[in-house]
Order: structure tokens, then sequence, then C-alpha cells
């Protein structure tokens, strides 16, 4: 299992109290919805910021949380390394480089992981699109509380 520790931007209370916020109604959605998908119309609009902070409201709040980046086209996700070394993502798992165990990446952050994208494939709208990609939800769903995917 690869390892880092997070570089965290403080934010201000009130966007502290918004991500708690959104976290408790993400609870209340439903007790079987465990897999949630940031996504939006254009880019630059703060899906990466929305995605980590969830998570982290869901960690603090004791759940095991996941983090996968599944932007395999511009990936910020290492921006938000202070120390450590990511050798593996996504997209290896998916195109078949690496095994789960391989690509799960525990934070300093307690209760809280991530899957870094990886290096850019030539296709990544396929590779998302496969049985792998399938495999991995359901492999996740089983080992964590909460799973936030950055698109």
């Amino acid at each position: 299992m690869q390892k880092f520790e997070l570089r965290l931007d403080d934010i201000d209370f009130q966007s502290q109290e918004s991500f708690k916020t959104l976290r408790f109604n993400v609870e209340f959605s439903g007790e079987k919805n465990q897999v949630f998908y940031i996504t939006s119309t254009y880019p630059n609009e703060g899906k990466s910021t929305v995605s980590l902070e969830l998570a982290l409201a869901f960690s603090d709040n004791g759940k095991k949380a996941l983090l996968i980046d599944a932007d395999l086209r511009k990936s910020v996700s290492r921006q938000l390394i202070r120390t450590g070394s990511i050798e593996m993502g996504l997209s290896d798992y998916l195109v078949g480089r690496a095994q789960f165990d391989d690509v799960i990446a525990q934070s300093n952050i307690e209760n809280f992981s991530m899957i870094f994208s990886g290096p850019i494939p030539p296709n990544p709208s396929e590779i998302l699109d496969g049985e792998r990609f399938k495999h991995l939800i359901e492999t996740v769903k089983e080992k964590f509380d909460i799973v936030i995917i950055d698109t």
C-alpha cells in the first residue's frame, strides 16, 4: 500500500460548515447510497475541491472514506501530496498493470485514502467504461464506508 501526507489548505469556518452540511445531506440520501460521482459542466468549477473536502468531512466523522481521482485527462490530485511517493494509480489498475492493493494510497489523515489518477492514458473514456472499473467500484464498496469519485 502506498502512503502519502496530504497537503491541506486551511478553509474558512463557513466553508467547513458547508461541507459538513453537504456530508449530512449525503448521509440522509439513503442507506444504500455509498458511491458518489462529483462532476461539473465546465472546467475549473471546483469539483476536485468539493470531492476532497466531502471525503475529508466523512473521514472526520469516523467513516472510512476513499477519494478516487477519475479525472484521467487533467488530474490535480498530485498537488495534494506534501510527502510520499505515488507510483501507481487508477489508470495503471484499469489497464491491468496494477492490482487493487497497489493503487490504494493511505494518507496521514485517519480514515482517508485515495486512488490517484496515474499516468494519462490515450483513451480515458474507454478504460473507465470497462469491466475493471466496474470491478473496482464493487471492491471499494466492500472496504470503505463512502467512496467519492472526482470525475
